[in-house]
């Protein structure tokens, strides 16, 4: 009998699809919440997205505490202290996130700090023991991951906890029809590397599955017109559903190695890591094909159908399930190298990746660090 582990948690509703936009009234009255701070960045107000969510809110008892326009990409002590502050002074009672990336992080860590009553740098050593001001997620499709997820990443600390999770996650084609095709890579391949790692580890966890599973179907399934055509209405929404579920299915299993290592090297150049990560799954999953473990075979079903699962001979499911996820990784290799050193990534920088990787995450070594970091350069 194969072993089980049924831990689960997934703490956001889920809205998406046709006028989504004009429930978060009611998501807000049904959390007590009627007068929330809204965080945005100038270009996504620029592109006419605030005028949107505004409009959605014009019929209903929903009063604008705050309207933010000029939130950066990096979620830094000065903004966060900064709206905390806005929030308090206009008598907040919620927190709506127009956007992904740092946008979201950054009202995850207000959120924090006012739930809280503590300064955001104390937060990170403070266990979250109690729900946390209401908070709504609507994502554009440059979600670099854990946006909607029990995480929130802030300075250079990592806060995790179920707390973390936005209250509500909303996801309308008027808003995420706005990103570039690289963002849209961007977007999937981090999406893939949560869902497959989150599907890998040794224990299975049949609910994470199904979540994880969705992921790569709405991937596989979209990223090939969408990463060409953006502005692709149903395209976009997948992918950004594709995003909730991984956040969901990464929020409930270990941290992989792609993920561990991506960050690391996000952290250090700057760079997205959804790029850095679709080059490390892509030899990641090599590597796991070669092992004794090998790609579970389940992937398959996921990504191709139960047509194609049940005509596959066994002995050749998992080689299938390598090929069509190394489809979909090539289907973003306009805008994403296939190596490390495509990046422009030293060579002598691989070791102090690894040292990183390993202190943050145990479950590997340095020397597995190493050794994918080392494959993922020169794409050997």
């Amino acid at each position: 009998m194969i072993p089980y582990n049924f831990t689960f948690l997934s703490h956001p509703k889920i809205c998406s699809g046709l006028k989504a936009l004009e429930h978060i009234p009611f998501e807000l009255e049904s959390l007590n919440a009627r007068k929330p701070l809204v965080i945005t960045s100038a270009r996504w107000a620029k592109k006419g997205l605030a005028k949107t969510l505004t409009k959605a809110l014009y019929d209903s008892n929903i009063t604008i505490g705050a309207l933010f326009t000029n939130a950066p990409h990096y979620p830094g002590v000065t903004i966060i202290n900064e709206l905390s502050k806005l929030y308090r002074d206009r008598g907040c009672d919620s927190i709506i996130a127009l956007g992904s990336g740092g946008i979201a992080h950054i009202a995850k860590a207000v959120n924090m700090v006012v739930s809280l009553k503590t300064d955001i740098l104390q937060c990170s050593n403070l266990t979250i023991s109690s729900p946390l001001k209401p908070l709504i997620c609507v994502p554009t499709a440059d979600c670099e991951g854990g946006e909607m997820a029990a995480v929130a990443y802030y300075e250079r600390f990592e806060k995790q906890s179920d707390f973390l999770y936005p209250d509500v996650i909303v996801i309308d084609q008027r808003i995420t029809r706005h990103a570039t095709s690289q963002e849209v890579a961007n977007c999937a391949l981090t999406s893939l590397a949560h869902a497959i790692e989150a599907c890998g580890i040794d224990v299975p966890n049949p609910i994470n599955d199904a979540y994880a599973h969705t992921a790569l179907q709405f991937i596989y399934q979209f990223l090939p017109k969408t990463v060409k055509k953006p502005c692709y209405k149903d395209g976009s929404v997948a992918i950004v559903n594709a995003a909730a579920c991984a956040d969901t299915a990464f929020s409930n299993a270990p941290q992989g190695i792609v993920h561990t290592l991506a960050q690391a090297i996000a952290l250090d150049t700057n760079l997205k890591p959804g790029i850095v990560m679709g080059i490390l799954l892509r030899y990641s999953l090599g590597a796991k094909l070669q092992s004794k473990g090998g790609i579970r075979p389940e992937l398959l079903l996921a990504l191709a159908g139960i047509d194609t699962y049940a005509k596959t001979p066994e002995k050749e499911r998992q080689k299938t399930a390598y090929n069509h996820l190394i489809q979909c990784i090539n289907a973003t290799s306009k805008y994403v190298p296939t190596t490390l050193k495509g990046l422009n990534i030293p060579h002598y920088k691989l070791k102090e990746y690894a040292k990183l990787a390993a202190a943050k995450n145990k479950q590997h070594k340095e020397t597995e660090y190493m050794a994918l970091l080392e494959k993922s350069f020169e794409g050997k």
